[in-house]
């Protein structure tokens, strides 16, 4: 396995995941909500304990996402927590996956405790999923400001594909063994892919799986690569994160 955090090393090839947007465990933020904790009255400290507990749970579901991309091992370039601006509009990206043959917008699911798939005989979901259409809708902000970048050729934008990714207590819940992978498009948003509803560990072999020439209709070089990833950080290092209240 190899990885890197941003570094530039290999442009003239990719033999596996490299990071160049690395996973933050929120260290900062947390540090500063248990300091509001400590010296909030108390009648408010049940806010500041709540919010430590949804960051804490958050940062240990993209932890694991993180962790499997890695373990891939799949040549691709990583990008975590990435702030997409395009025609189609504005999106924050959990996970963006530049692979040679294939793009991924992953988006971690926060729900608790529901089933994503019913019981029936040819194992229809019911309804969508929640984030399932939120996840096409980013796919389809990323996929404009990859049209947009010219980087990519047309072909290769039909390989743009939401993935779902489910939490813990979901997975637990699924009803059907593996994930959803299919060929099929959005029927919200016609040139993006059907979201993948897949558990962490099943995205190495989801990445595994769209390199197949079933899939991988286009390549594109580790150069074009980078030079997605660069355009993609350029408008995220300018836009500016509102302060929240707790750091005030």
């Amino acid at each position: 396995m190899t990885l890197f955090s941003g570094l530039r090393r290999r442009r003239e090839g990719l033999d596996g995941p490299v990071f160049i947007k690395p996973f933050s465990d929120a260290s900062d933020d947390i540090r500063a909500l248990s300091d509001k904790l400590e010296t909030a009255p108390p009648q408010s400290k049940f806010i500041f304990r709540e919010a430590l507990e949804s960051i804490r749970e958050k940062v240990k579901r993209h932890e694991s996402v993180s962790m499997a991309l890695v373990n891939s091992e799949q040549p691709a370039l990583l990008l975590y927590d990435v702030r997409v601006i395009s025609k189609a509009g504005s999106a924050r990206i959990d996970f963006v996956v530049l692979g040679p043959n294939y793009i991924l917008a992953v988006h971690v699911s926060d729900q608790k405790g529901q089933v994503p798939f019913a019981e029936t005989e040819d194992f229809a979901p019911k309804a969508p999923y929640p984030g399932v259409l939120d996840g096409e809708e980013n796919a389809k902000i990323l996929l404009e400001a990859l049209r947009e970048s010219r980087h990519i050729s047309g072909k290769m934008l039909r390989n743009v594909w939401p993935v779902l990714v489910l939490s813990g207590e979901e997975e637990e819940r699924r009803t059907i063994a593996g994930g959803s992978f299919s060929s099929d498009f959005s029927k919200i948003f016609p040139d993006v892919r059907s979201t993948q509803v897949i558990a962490a560990r099943e995205l190495g072999g989801l990445m595994e799986a769209l390199s197949d020439p079933e899939y991988a209709s286009s390549q594109i070089p580790p150069k074009k690569l980078f030079a997605l990833s660069d355009y993609l950080l350029n408008y995220d290092a300018q836009v500016t994160v509102c302060p929240v209240a707790y750091r005030t």
